[in-house]
């Protein structure tokens, strides 16, 4: 399936959500602590620049041509992908790091399309021993730990 929409008007609702997000985040980064805000709030106003230069040209510039959108797996991967990073950062703080990070290894790599158990296992029994002992016994970081561990 695909929506047939004026270049306009996708430029129009481009320009808006990136609007929007860059507001939205940048109201979140107002509770940094200690001037951490200030880097953040300087990206998303060039966000905001951006994306108002983009109206502009759009409202500007003579153009009749459409755009397609297909609706269909492939074209929607990165958003399938960037939910499941959301989902694994949610899920660090209930199930651990090690576990979540597992379970995102394996969901990822079967979302992006490697169907390998024997590579998956393998990247698995090589990554998190070493981030194990980067994180815990290099940096004495003390990730999240969950119900499992």
């Amino acid at each position: 399936m695909q929506i047939i929409i004026p270049l306009k008007i996708a430029n129009y609702l481009t320009s808006s959500l990136f609007i929007c997000l860059a507001i939205f985040f940048g109201l979140e980064s107002l509770d940094f602590p200690a001037g951490g805000e200030l880097f953040p709030l300087f990206l998303f106003g060039c966000i905001i620049l951006l994306s108002c230069l983009l109206m502009m040209e759009a409202f500007f510039k003579k153009n009749h041509t459409s755009i397609q959108i297909k609706i269909d797996f492939f074209t929607w991967k990165p958003l399938f992908v960037s939910l499941a990073v959301i989902i694994h950062v949610i899920f660090i703080f209930i199930l651990g790091y090690f576990t979540s990070s597992l379970l995102f290894l394996i969901g990822c790599s079967i979302l992006i399309g490697l169907r390998d158990a024997r590579a998956i296992g393998i990247t698995a029994i090589v990554l998190f021993p070493l981030m194990y002992a980067f994180f815990e016994g290099f940096l004495k970081a003390g990730l999240p730990k969950g119900i499992l561990f």
